[in-house]
């Protein structure tokens, strides 16, 4: 259909053990154990064809979330494009932005479960509007 197809997700990276790492990356944790290293955020977009990153974006992964560096790539996403996004950047805002921030912009993102919704068409079997 013309549209250009990419895809978005988000990893962790381990930095050396130091206090300036510590300091600008933060470590995650929980109420009964912090990570052994810190470490750093990323999320990429990459053209599924090609598999080519077109943009990546970095962050302290005690400051920065996911869905915060994925906004940062939604300026960067060409105009006429369909991205794929797993279901952990289910945010209404991000999803807003990514549509609005440019023409035919459009996104693809798994349906939650127990997620409400009302079917306009059948278009086949298992295909639904």
């Amino acid at each position: 259909n013309g549209l250009t197809l990419m895809a978005v997700d988000g990893t962790l990276w381990r930095t050396p053990d130091t206090p300036e790492n510590d300091a600008a990356f933060g470590r995650t944790a929980n109420e009964y154990a912090q990570s052994d290293w810190p470490q750093l955020r990323m999320v990429c977009q990459m053209e599924v064809t090609s598999h080519l990153l077109s943009g990546v974006s970095f962050g302290s992964v005690s400051e920065t979330s996911e869905v915060d560096l994925a906004a940062q790539l939604a300026g960067q996403t060409q105009d006429h494009s369909l991205t794929i996004l797993d279901k952990g950047f289910y945010a209404i805002g991000l999803l807003h932005h990514w549509w609005s921030s440019g023409t035919e912009k459009h996104w693809m993102i798994p349906l939650r479960k127990g997620a409400q919704y009302q079917v306009r068409e059948k278009l086949g079997a298992g295909h639904e509007l």
